[in-house]
């Protein structure tokens, strides 16, 4: 009688302990897409695939309990696109291209499309991990709606897949706000610099995707667009880095 009720209560035990393991892969899964997505975007920019940033069909596949019209077309050219992206999103568009064609003047189209990518990238990283953090606080409370007679789980896919719309339209505008404001050093970039800037975001993304969420980002990263400078310019330890980085002098190749 005794050995019959323990192996109900472990059975119990066991069938909680499931539905537990359950949500949590469940939750998993919603964040495990929108991870894909931002993976493919930092891919294509790092040339790992030939291919666009456009995100129309992945965010298409997000779409279980939402749905979204004039989802932005798929682009192969980032130049292109990020140029059409400036007219959408400035306030005077034709003011905007044409101060952005002079800085491509200035340095040269091919420095323009290096800068036009470091910039992308640490834009998407760093607007990425507020999105993690973001995501983090928004399960730790959705199982409050069940007293709400909601939902917890289909909760947490809405809000998760706004959240996520909103994340691509603030890397959109700021990524344009900061290509139309940052400003270079008199020296132009040289090709053995250009190299070395994508090799470092190569290994960055290698740390990342072992980390599992991209939470490899340094957060000493500055928010400001990189100031690309000379290598042999002598600089403070609190110097932006020559390379371009947007890192201080003393946490890049000063470190």
């Amino acid at each position: 009688m005794v050995s019959k009720a323990i192996e109900n209560a472990q059975m119990k035990v066991e069938g909680y302990n499931f539905d537990i393991r359950k949500h949590l892969v469940e939750y998993d899964d919603v964040i495990n897409k929108q991870r894909e997505i931002i993976y493919k975007k930092r891919e294509a920019l790092l040339g790992v695939r030939g291919q666009g940033l456009g995100v129309s069909d992945e965010r298409s596949n997000l779409q279980s309990e939402t749905e979204t019209q004039n989802l932005e077309p798929e682009t192969h050219n980032l130049h292109d696109q990020l140029l059409e992206k400036i007219k959408k999103f400035s306030e005077d568009p034709d003011a905007a291209i044409n101060q952005y064609s002079d800085k491509e003047q200035r340095i040269g189209l091919e420095n323009m499309k290096q800068i036009e990518r470091m910039i992308y990238l640490t834009t998407l990283d760093e607007l990425w991990m507020d999105h993690i953090d973001a995501l983090d606080e928004l399960r730790l409370g959705i199982g409050l709606r069940g007293w709400g007679q909601m939902d917890p789980l289909v909760e947490f896919k809405k809000e998760a897949y706004s959240m996520f719309e909103r994340l691509l339209l603030e890397i959109d505008q700021t990524v344009v706000d900061r290509l139309i404001h940052f400003e270079l050093a008199p020296t132009q970039m040289a090709p053995a610099v250009n190299r070395e800037m994508m090799q470092e975001a190569r290994g960055k993304t290698q740390e990342m995707a072992a980390n599992g969420l991209l939470s490899g980002v340094d957060q000493s990263v500055s928010p400001q667009a990189p100031v690309v400078r000379s290598e042999n310019e002598k600089l403070g330890r609190n110097d932006l880095c020559w390379c371009g980085s947007g890192k201080k002098y003393k946490h890049c190749h000063g470190g």
